[in-house]
């Protein structure tokens, strides 16, 4: 058995026969890695403070399997439930993937329907189109030639 020691992560890399140590995520541990060798997690400490109680992921590990969900390609918080399955992933990380529904939690904490009314008052009124009648329409609307290939 061959093993090499990590500095940042808890884990160390070794050649193991047994298949159930094994992640078919093997580049998401170093995603973390990166994320928390730039001091991410203290930032995330000192900036956010969206945890209500000490239980739990902290909202560091949070943004940390958003990111990483992200890197594995996925499409939406329903994909967290194929990373939470790969115990092999949890183990290198130290901790056990949120649900999909948590993450929604999270993500929701950050709403401000203040900043929302902001945004939208600086906003451009929709383009205004000219429909076949020459009615103006509140939906733009394009026009574009098909050449049917017909000569006449």
């Amino acid at each position: 058995m061959t093993t090499k020691q990590q500095s940042i992560l808890p884990f160390q890399m070794e050649t193991m026969p047994s298949s159930d140590a094994l992640t078919s995520h093997a580049g998401l541990p170093l995603v973390a890695e990166t994320m928390r060798a730039l001091g991410l997690e203290q930032a995330a400490r000192d900036h956010l403070h969206l945890q209500q109680r000490n239980a739990g992921l902290s909202d560091y590990q949070k943004i940390e399997s958003v990111v990483l969900l992200m890197a594995a390609g996925g499409d939406g918080y329903d994909d967290m439930a194929l990373l939470r399955a790969d115990a092999g992933l949890q183990r290198l990380l130290g901790y056990r993937l949120p649900s999909p529904d948590s993450l929604r939690c999270f993500a929701n904490a950050f709403h401000d329907e203040q900043l929302i009314v902001q945004a939208k008052a600086h906003l451009r009124p929709p383009a205004v189109a000219c429909n076949a009648r020459g009615r103006t329409s509140a939906r733009p609307c394009s026009w574009s030639f098909v050449d049917s290939g017909q000569q006449s």
